[in-house]
């Protein structure tokens, strides 16, 4: 168990300053591109758009990645490999050789970084599981939806898509179980 609780806390040790650059950057730019979309309101809807895949792809993108010239150039946390030489506790844990004896390494409880940790972690869980259940529930109601290609409906679609701009195939769905209007699909919009 005390294995268990060094590799916890030695991992939040590295996580910390990652989330923290991360965060920083992230908050800057979306508040640039909010900032931007809202000066930009008659923008086309492309544009505004892209504006905030932009943020998205930031969002993904571990703060470390940054380029040395880039805007966020500021240094991420470096790792320290002795987390994982022959010499650290964790070595006689999970292989390697290890000639202390377990009382040299006697641990206390997770730090406060590896609770935030755990409970970053577990909400990632939740929230990747709830898009989950959303995103199933929504091909159910696409795969269940009647198609539209032909009538004063399909005519209308195809105006406003010609209004906003949006070329290509795009699938026009009726639903009975849908309460509102949506768009839905990456590859085949829907």
């Amino acid at each position: 168990m005390n294995g268990l609780i060094e590799l916890l806390n030695r991992a939040a040790e590295a996580w910390w300053p990652q989330v923290l650059h991360a965060t920083w950057q992230c908050s800057l730019l979306a508040g640039v591109i909010l900032g931007a979309l809202r000066l930009g309101r008659r923008w086309p809807a492309q544009m505004r758009y892209a504006l905030g895949l932009l943020a998205l792809v930031k969002f993904i993108v571990p703060a470390s990645f940054s380029t040395p010239m880039g805007l966020f150039s500021m240094p991420g946390p470096t790792f320290d490999p002795s987390v994982w030489s022959a010499h650290s506790p964790l070595a006689g844990e999970f292989g390697g050789n290890w000639a202390a004896g377990p009382s040299a390494w006697a641990l206390g409880p997770l730090n406060w970084q590896a609770w935030l940790m755990v409970l970053h972690v577990m909400g990632a869980i939740a929230v990747g599981a709830l898009m989950a259940v959303h995103a199933s529930a929504i091909a159910r109601l696409a795969r269940n939806a009647e198609s539209v290609t032909t009538g004063p409906l399909w005519s209308q679609f195809r105006q406003t898509l010609g209004r906003v701009g949006l070329r290509g195939r795009v699938r026009l769905l009726v639903s009975a179980r849908a309460v509102t209007p949506m768009a839905i699909g990456t590859l085949r919009r829907t």
